[in-house]
Parts: structure tokens; C-alpha cells; sequence
């Protein structure tokens, strides 16, 4: 396998895992578990993300690497709009706070709202590796 099949095969993997993540979000959120549901959703977004950084040649060892690269990539470099880097910020943070924050939790409505916001994010993330090809 050359190194240009291989980067093609992590990239889809990580967007597999991405598709993943996101029907797990899903079930959770529809099974009343909505903590686990933010974890997913953010973790959709980071596998979509790591995915077409991945694709342009970078690769991140940290969340916070990944969301930097995000708004400095994406965002300041137009491919993504500003509101797009803050819901990937809300995204992190909520995780965060979620999965670490002793008695943290999170309205159903808004975790809802929050992983339908995800599922569009996860799919522009997707979107750019599209259109740079």
C-alpha cells in the first residue's frame, strides 16, 4: 500500500467512525440518555474534522490541536463560517463538561437541537474534502 492509499484509508475511516458516532448520538438521544448523546455528537465532529485535516496532510495528536486547526483552517481560511467554528467550540466545551463535571447535565430540547446542528456541521466538514479533490 503507498502512503497516498493509506492516507486515503485513515480518511475513510475516520469519516466511518464519524457516520458512526453520529447514529449513536442519536440512539442515545432517543433513548433518554442525552450526556451520551453530546458525546457523540462532538465526537462526529471531531472524526470529520481529523478526517479532512487528515486528507490535507495534517494530523493532530490532541482534541484541542484538532479545534485549533478547525478555526484556523476552516474558519479564518473562509471554508467554514464563524458560526460553524462556535458550534464546534459548543460542541468540545459541552462534551467537557458533560463527560467531567461532577451532577453536569443537559436539557433533552437543547441536546437535541445541539446534535441536529452536529449532523449538519459533521456533513460541511465532509463537504470539504469533496471539494478539494
Amino acid at each position: 500500500m503507498t502512503r497516498d492509499e493509506a492516507r486515503r484509508s485513515m480518511v475513510a475511516y475516520w469519516l466511518t467512525k464519524a457516520d458512526e458516532a453520529l447514529v449513536a448520538a442519536d440512539a442515545d438521544l432517543r433513548g433518554g440518555h442525552p450526556s451520551f448523546g453530546m458525546n457523540r455528537a462532538y465526537y462526529a465532529c471531531f472524526y470529520a474534522a481529523s478526517a479532512v485535516l487528515l486528507h490535507e496532510g495534517r494530523t493532530f495528536k490532541r482534541h484541542h490541536g484538532v479545534r485549533d486547526a478547525v478555526h484556523t483552517h476552516f474558519v479564518n481560511g473562509g471554508r467554514l463560517s464563524p458560526a460553524q467554528g462556535r458550534l464546534y467550540d459548543r460542541l468540545f466545551e459541552t462534551q467537557l463538561r458533560l463527560d467531567y463535571a461532577v451532577f453536569a447535565s443537559i436539557d433533552p430540547a437543547e441536546a437535541h437541537d445541539l446534535f441536529r446542528q452536529a449532523k449538519d456541521l459533521a456533513a460541511d466538514l465532509r463537504n470539504l474534502i469533496q471539494t478539494a479533490e
